[in-house]
């Protein structure tokens, strides 16, 4: 049996609706975003923070009344309005504001120092407490494409908040810490390797792709961490080292997901 018409109408009224929500929300937190940067923090710029936000809140007392339509229209006015307001500023100011160029510098910087020790360019020690100092570098280095490819969502998304920058700022140094880290869990035979049903040997090279890996995906080292026997909350067997088997890559290796934005949904 065909749904009528008017059941169709309605359904996609709905849908509609709740669209109009979404965007309203997404407005709302792109409007936080920027005026943390600063957008609206002269004068002028104050009062059309308030036409941006009165959208907002115009648009949901239409929703709520059923008027779709007119929802829309208010939103598309106040998105006008905020990015309207956006590139009236200098190009500077949006590269720093809001496209984090700083940031971006911040781990060209890193990568550059890197690569320089690497390739003996800079003279360093071979190790450090015993840890080579390449595993430091390529813990860091794996920090360094986690840290670009966090900010490229944050950005791209218009979801950076300013109070991610010191996690941008650390990330070089926990992964150069993580790096070090599995270097030593691998080397005292507390992460064991295995494929087929057989342990394989830790050599050098595997050493320096778990560091980089390492310092990419802290998720996945923090759960090998926690599966270690005598731990809070660990799995492992007494006596027996959790093994790294070749089967669970995906499952050991998520992308990055976007940080969420803090932003309340419905509160202006």
């Amino acid at each position: 049996m065909t749904p009528q018409p008017t059941t169709r109408t309605a359904d996609a009224q709905t849908r509609l609706l709740e669209s109009t929500y979404a965007w309203a929300d997404q407005l709302q937190d792109t409007t936080r975003v920027y005026d943390e940067a600063g957008l609206f923090s002269t004068e002028p710029n104050g009062k059309k923070l308030q036409d941006v936000t009165q959208a907002v809140s115009d648009a949901r007392v239409e929703a709520a009344e059923g008027h779709a339509a007119e929802a829309l229209s208010r939103l598309s006015r106040g998105e006008n309005q905020l990015f309207q307001t956006l590139y009236s500023q200098s190009a500077w100011w949006r590269w720093t504001r809001c496209y984090q160029l700083h940031i971006v510098a911040y781990y060209t910087l890193i990568f550059v120092v890197v690569l320089n020790v690497g390739s003996g360019a800079l003279p360093v020690a071979k190790d450090i407490w015993g840890v080579p100092t390449e595993v430091l570098g390529l813990g860091a280095l794996g920090a360094v494409l986690r840290g670009l490819w966090y900010l490229y969502k944050q950005v791209s998304q218009r979801k950076f908040r300013v109070q991610f920058g010191i996690a941008h700022l650390c990330a070089p140094i926990i992964g150069a810490l993580f790096g070090m880290l599995i270097y030593f869990l691998l080397s005292a035979g507390l992460l064991t390797l295995a494929a087929g049903g057989s342990r394989l040997p830790v050599d050098s090279k595997i050493l320096d792709a778990f560091a980089l890996f390492s310092g990419y995906s802290w998720e996945w080292l923090l759960r090998q961490i926690d599966r270690l026997p005598g731990l809070s909350g660990g799995s492992g067997k007494s006596g027996s080292a959790p093994a790294v088997t070749q089967g669970s890559s995906k499952e050991n290796g998520p992308h990055p997901k976007p940080a969420p934005s803090a932003a309340g949904r419905h509160g202006n």
